[in-house]
């Protein structure tokens, strides 16, 4: 079962398992685990990561499907037998989630956003409890704490839960939100034109540092007048700072996704643009704003990776949203060196 911090992304998955999902069972195939049918009876889309509790089952989100074509949260059990657990009605209770789960493995609760429904419109921070209980625990307000979050959730030691809007906020380029174990919601940062339109899911290292990306903000002014993304950093005490401010030259722009940080506090990501292949690349970069391009795509070996990378002791993990054999996108294993190995071509 591939796994880091109980998520991998949702076409790896498919690349990485045959039957159920036994523990340290590393297939070398490619099998379809699960295919949608739509609403009303089962989801459509799904468009986020998975995430795997301790006993092995799989829980997701589709964009669309269920009872109202809203969205909808599902479980796969470690036998592949699929249960619809939640239909978001795209009112007041949310609609159309683009973000995967966030598990409390003591309890069994799943917490989440949608970027739509709620009081305003504008998104909701949900809570599913064990029992199925379903609860909107916050509704986004554009002008105060952020609108259209699109992202999974990360959560701490001590139960917070952390993420991003992609838009409103006091400068409307998002914010950077804290929601705690008590129940409180909480504005961390207002995102404004140095690190715009935060996008991808936080990491957190074991000082408390939040790391995350943006897809217009940084230093360059070359793309389109505007910044070609960066990564950036907000200390416990509020200090917001950039790590690193991409340039749109081999280490692309327009980053996309969540990061991955291993042990050693070095933080991995996407960009979904540029490079020296114009087709996107995979980057590190240390907590002191030390930067390497890891690879680069280039077209055949797949375009535009946006999914979350997957860290395997030291080999990284990424699908491409399209290129490849047939251009319909890739699964691309990578080593520590940046030697990449193609491991599936989507038919």
């Amino acid at each position: 079962m591939l796994k880091i911090c109980g998520t991998i992304s949702a076409a790896l998955l498919s690349a990485s398992v045959v039957t159920g999902f036994a523990p340290a069972v590393q297939a070398k195939s490619f099998s379809v685990v699960h295919a949608f049918a739509g609403a009303p009876g089962d989801g459509d889309r799904s468009m986020a990561d998975v995430t795997f509790d301790n006993a092995g089952n799989l829980y997701g989100t589709t964009y669309n499907g269920g009872d109202s074509n809203n969205g909808a949260i599902f479980k796969i059990d470690t036998h592949g037998t699929e249960t619809l657990l939640h239909s978001f009605d795209g009112g007041s209770g949310g609609g159309l989630p683009s973000a995967g789960v966030t598990i409390d493995e003591k309890t069994g609760d799943l917490y989440g956003v949608t970027p739509a429904g709620g009081t305003f419109g504008t998104g909701t921070l949900y809570k599913l409890a064990a029992n199925g209980t379903f609860t909107v625990l916050h509704a986004f307000t554009p002008g105060t704490d952020g609108a259209a979050p699109h992202w999974r959730m990360i959560r701490d030691k001590k139960g917070n839960l952390y993420g991003v809007t992609q838009s409103g906020g006091t400068s409307s380029y998002g914010t950077l939100f804290e929601y705690s174990k008590k129940g409180a919601f909480t504005i961390l940062h207002n995102f404004d034109l140095s690190a715009a339109a935060p996008t991808g899911r936080l990491a957190q290292d074991s000082k408390g540092n939040l790391y995350g990306v943006d897809g217009t903000g940084g230093t360059s002014t070359d793309c389109s007048g505007h910044g070609c993304g960066s990564v950036y950093a907000l200390a416990p005490d509020g200090t917001f700072f950039t790590l690193y401010s991409f340039m749109d030259g081999t280490d692309g722009r327009y980053p996309v996704a969540g990061l991955t940080i291993d042990k050693k506090g070095n933080l991995y990501g996407t960009t979904g643009y540029g490079g020296s292949g114009n087709a996107g690349t995979v980057f590190v970069v240390s907590a002191k704003g030390e930067f390497a391009t890891l690879f680069a795509f280039n077209g055949s070996n797949g375009n535009g990776p946006e999914g979350e990378l997957l860290m395997l002791k030291k080999d990284l993990y990424v699908t491409a949203y399209s290129g490849g054999a047939n251009s319909l996108g890739t699964v691309i294993k990578i080593s520590p060196k940046g030697i990449g190995k193609a491991l599936h071509d989507f038919t």
